[in-house]
């Protein structure tokens, strides 16, 4: 036979025992709303990404497919005129200078902490 696990009665913090409707308790989790307020802040201290997470989308925005539409029909109408295998190669050398130099891209592409995350 499988063995069914059976939903926790009271909270695993402050013992707080759930009302028959389940009103004051959060769901999937066995904590009342209190404890949880309190979980979250304690976990919002000991993760402060939050805030580098938000300047990362900032650094993102530009980037954006909305907000990159005029760039990329630019290059479509330039592209089009292109016909031999030679236009196309300094076009790709081009591009990737552009890319390459383009600091504000470079700055949100560096800002990640894989490293750190791997070296604790």
């Amino acid at each position: 036979m499988a063995y069914k696990k059976e939903p926790s009665k009271c909270c695993v913090k402050c013992g707080e025992e759930w009302l028959s409707d389940l009103s004051n308790k959060v769901p999937k989790r066995a904590l009342c709303f209190g404890c949880k307020k309190e979980y979250d802040a304690e976990w919002k201290q000991k993760n402060p990404t939050t805030k580098r997470l938000h300047n990362r989308m900032e650094k993102k925005s530009p980037y954006t497919f909305k907000n990159r539409t005029a760039y990329w029909q630019s290059l479509r109408k330039e592209l089009k005129g292109m016909k031999k295998r030679e236009e196309w190669v300094v076009f790709i050398k081009n591009r990737m200078d552009e890319i390459l130099n383009d600091k504000v891209l470079m700055d949100y592409i560096n800002d990640t902490d894989v490293l750190n995350k791997y070296e604790n």
